[in-house]
């Protein structure tokens, strides 16, 4: 049986340019990113310096618009992601540097965190940010958040900052952008106009559920500490060496030695110790690297009661894991980076601290 289907031409002409458009909004997802493609400074479009940012770039006036007390924090990210957009062609650059000599006369190398307003510092924080959109420094951008706690706008940038290498995650990208928006600790000091242009933009990384914060880095993570054995396999309760309770992480002339077959066979390595040549091989992803005096571990392995150890360090880059390690604590990670210089990944890293503790303790009561 055959049938016939007649479309008119407008329709056709109306279905290849929602096609067309679906297509170009895909694109931006995944051409462009967090920081460059969010356009919320036209939410701020009749600011005159806003204007003037996005006309002029960085001016004089432009810099001493940013660096006022008086200016909104708002008006502030409004001006430095105008700068940037209507700079044309998106590339590194160095603004960061050449605002704060037009805003204090000085060299950015002078200034730190401390020494200014928390507003100066969200400021030069997201100009830092931007000049390197590819591999943003968010480091400001975490003190300005940490010194305003209760602001929307520090936090949404903060947070665009945070997903641009990892946009599609679960524990950054869009997820990050609904916690902040579920936030109702923050205060809405940016215009509903630019936080939908945020929003909705945002949204095209949507990738599944959101999950608890710790709930995700415990699922992805192998945690322990250098003060015992107790761990947390991808969530779960455990011991460094079930048969002897004194082995764990160790640091020796500065460095942080962790037991071999635990972390690679807690990430599903296969390990294999070759008693005669004193070496150990982790097969792992396709590939096999030893470890010993004459491997490719470079003779890193060392042996402390009848237990292999190697530098931290060492067996994540060998196993391809995120390292966090902070004040004893380390965690490795299968794709979330956390930085102990982030005040909000400090707070996340130190729930997994108190978890470990408690387990610990739970240990010497029984």
């Amino acid at each position: 049986m055959r049938f016939t289907f007649k479309i008119s031409g407008l329709a056709f002409m109306t279905a290849m340019l929602l096609l067309a458009s679906l297509h170009w909004q895909v694109g931006i997802a995944r051409a462009d990113s967090p920081l460059t493609s969010t356009d919320f400074h036209e939410a701020y479009a009749n600011v005159a310096k806003v204007s003037e940012a996005r006309k002029n770039g960085l001016t004089k006036n432009v810099a001493a618009f940013l660096a006022s007390e008086k200016t909104a924090l708002a008006e502030k990210a409004a001006a430095v992601h105008a700068i940037y957009a209507g700079a044309g062609a998106w590339e590194e650059r160095d603004l960061a540097s050449q605002y704060v000599k037009l805003a204090y006369g000085k060299a950015l190398s002078s200034l730190g965190t401390k020494t200014l307003r928390p507003d100066e510092v969200f400021v030069v924080g997201y100009l830092k940010a931007m000049d390197h959109y590819l591999a943003p420094d968010t480091a400001w951008l975490a003190a300005a958040q940490d010194a305003m706690p209760d602001s929307l706008t520090a936090a949404l940038i903060y947070a665009l900052a945070q997903s641009q290498g990892q946009p599609d995650s679960s524990l950054y990208g869009w997820c990050a952008i609904e916690r902040v928006l579920n936030d109702s600790s923050l205060k809405k000091d940016m215009r509903q106009d630019a936080i939908y242009r945020i929003k909705n933009y945002m949204m095209l990384y949507q990738n599944g559920e959101c999950k608890d914060e710790l709930a995700l880095l415990l699922e992805q993570s192998v945690a322990l500490t250098i003060e015992g054995p107790a761990v947390l396999i991808h969530g779960k309760s455990g011991t460094v060496d079930p048969e002897d309770a004194a082995v764990k992480p160790y640091v020796q002339d500065g460095v942080t030695r962790v037991p071999l077959r635990f972390v690679a066979s807690a990430f599903g390595a296969k390990v294999d110790y070759d008693a005669k040549k004193r070496e150990v091989a982790v097969a792992y992803a396709g590939e096999r690297l030893i470890f010993g005096e004459g491997g490719d571990g470079g003779g890193l392995l060392r042996v402390l009661n009848g237990r292999t150890f190697v530098p931290l360090r060492t067996i994540a880059e060998a196993l391809g894991k995120q390292v966090y390690y902070d004040q004893g604590l380390i965690i490795l990670s299968s794709g979330i980076r956390l930085n102990p210089q982030d005040g909000h990944d400090r707070a996340l890293a130190e729930q997994v601290r108190k978890l470990l503790g408690d387990l610990a303790a739970k240990a010497v009561q029984h």
